[in-house]
């Protein structure tokens, strides 16, 4: 390790001993603790590294929520560095306003139904079962039945919105819907333009994804709203593509995924560095047929044809793209239906955690960062 390395490194671990924020952060999240509750089975999560810190504390937000959705009641061990980011790393914070317990270290009260925990040993003589966590970006070694790969979700603001679940709620959720083909998000340069896409995960980057789109297209049927008034076109428009950037248009994040359900088809182009992105994963919860070219990074894998289209390369791209606007309806009514089936099957909150609850086995490693890991088509 260089020394700047080393500074780095020592700078990180100490610095929620010496910041008013983090001791503050601390203090507030002690107060805001409840009793375990005597009702619910309980999870007890003990992270001794700050790496659950990563992404913003999004991988905590989803453990904690997928248990939740199963009745599950939180405790958090008292660890000074976990509690010291919880009002600082913008995802953990969203899990302040959710009932949680704290307890000390070493403690596994009688209702602990489940432990999660990043420390190799720390449970030697438990009877319950121990998820242990693992940072490093490796994938499971194949053929073990005791061994995840976290999956994406839907962004955690997205889900803390409940729109999600209360778009799925509804009874009237219309067959037909007014675009054919959408790409809203994010498309700034040279943010979505990393070589790394290409170079190491051999996907288009998502600046040169849509270039190839809008080129293949034509400016005639390209359409660029710039109000949410304009979203929706006119009928003898509708096949055309739709790029609602968010430097153009920034759609409410609570319009979200009302948004994303007003097309047949979303353009699920790669996020920043990797293939995989929330938006993905908030098309198929809408019902929006992706179009993408990372279907493999989904377990199980999305199926061409099924609850998705897959291109390989810019020319498969734009016979894609040409391919859903000719789809016939019944078709794409087929395949949306397919889209929202594959999320509640797999993805809605509580699927993933309920596999691992199901695993005969007291013993389960959860990889946290295998989707960054390349893969083969």
């Amino acid at each position: 390790m260089s020394l700047r390395k080393k500074i780095e490194h020592n700078i990180r671990h100490f610095r929620s001993y010496i910041l008013p924020s983090h001791r503050r952060s601390a203090v507030n999240a002690r107060l805001a603790a409840i009793p375990i509750p005597k009702d619910k089975p309980l999870c007890l999560i003990d992270f001794k590294s700050i790496k659950i810190d990563n992404v913003t504390g999004r991988y905590l937000y989803h453990l904690v929520t997928e248990f939740e959705a199963l009745g599950y009641a939180i405790a958090y061990t008292d660890r000074f560095r976990f509690l010291a980011t919880m009002e600082i790393k913008a995802c953990k914070k969203l899990l302040l306003t959710h009932d949680f317990s704290i307890i000390p270290v070493g403690s596994v009260p009688a209702s602990t139904a489940i432990i999660l925990t990043d420390q190799l040993n720390e449970y030697p003589q438990t009877t319950v079962s121990v998820i242990r966590v693992e940072y490093e970006q490796i994938r499971p070694p194949v053929g073990h039945d005791d061994c995840f790969s976290l999956p994406f979700f839907v962004h955690p603001e997205i889900h803390e919105s409940g729109q999600v679940e209360q778009f799925l709620s509804k009874d009237d959720q219309t067959t037909t819907r007014p675009l054919s083909l959408l790409f809203a998000g994010n498309a700034k340069a040279p943010k979505y333009d990393a070589p790394v896409l290409a170079d190491k995960y051999n996907v288009l980057s998502r600046v040169r994804a849509l270039a190839i789109a809008e080129s293949s297209f034509g400016a005639e049927l390209v359409r660029r709203p710039l109000t949410l008034d304009q979203l929706i076109p006119s009928q003898e428009h509708r096949k055309s593509l739709t790029i609602a950037t968010t430097q153009d248009l920034r759609i409410p994040s609570e319009q979200w995924i009302e948004t994303l359900a007003l097309a047949d088809f979303y353009f699920a182009c790669p996020g920043v560095e990797m293939p995989l992105c929330h938006n993905l994963i908030e098309s198929l919860a809408a019902g929006s047929i992706p179009i993408l070219q990372y279907h493999q990074y989904l377990h199980p894998n999305l199926t061409h044809g099924v609850n998705c289209l897959v291109y390989s390369d810019e020319i498969s791209l734009v016979e894609m793209l040409q391919l859903a606007l000719n789809m016939p309806r019944d078709q794409v009514e087929a395949m949306s239906k397919s889209t929202q089936k594959y999320y509640k099957t797999h993805l809605q909150p509580g699927q993933f955690a309920k596999q691992l609850i199901d695993v005969n086995s007291k013993k389960i490693n959860l990889f946290l960062n295998a989707y960054r890991v390349p893969l083969t088509a």
